[in-house]
């Protein structure tokens, strides 16, 4: 017979232990969704040392990587912003780098033509949108390879 109460007692034990850990592990999960801690929903934000000015414009280069699970491809976007103008940044180009670390999927941005912009990489896994002018600006790109090219042209970025 004591048998049999070892085994309840097991078991209830076990049925403790579980509702123990997973209220913590739900505690740790709704505390970031709230960004209190980290999670696997939580996005992380880089910000390139790589920015450029223009008259009446500056530039400024964000990697943002929202994988769920282990470390996926991160998305890459160029903003723009006019110094006359109160309102924020304006997206001109994002793109989903190559998953591989190499520096070849990062942005190098220079003064083009005509007094516009140049964005120059040379690896990219997908175009995710770009932009052709903005604020009168011409913005020229130097793409390298593009992996996935679907759909081509890429789709225009647009204001949210």
């Amino acid at each position: 017979m004591s048998t049999v109460e070892d085994a309840v007692k097991g078991i209830v034990w076990f049925l403790i232990g579980g509702v123990i850990i997973g209220g913590a592990l739900y505690f740790y999960l709704l505390l970031g969704s709230i960004e209190l801690v980290w999670s696997p929903y939580t996005c992380l934000t880089r910000e390139y040392e790589q920015t450029m000015t223009l008259p009446q414009h500056s530039f400024r280069v964000i990697e943002e990587s929202c994988s769920t699970i282990a470390k996926g491809p991160s998305e890459i976007s160029v903003f723009a912003k006019r110094f006359d103008r109160a309102w924020g940044k304006t997206l001109l180009f994002k793109y989903e780098r190559m998953n591989d670390g190499s520096a070849d999927a990062e942005p190098v941005l220079s003064p083009g033509a005509n007094g516009g912009v140049r964005i120059s990489v040379k690896h990219v896994a997908e175009i995710v949108c770009l932009r052709w002018h903005w604020g009168g600006l011409e913005i020229e790109y130097d793409i390298g390879r593009v992996v996935d090219t679907e759909p081509w042209p890429p789709p225009e970025c647009k204001d949210k």
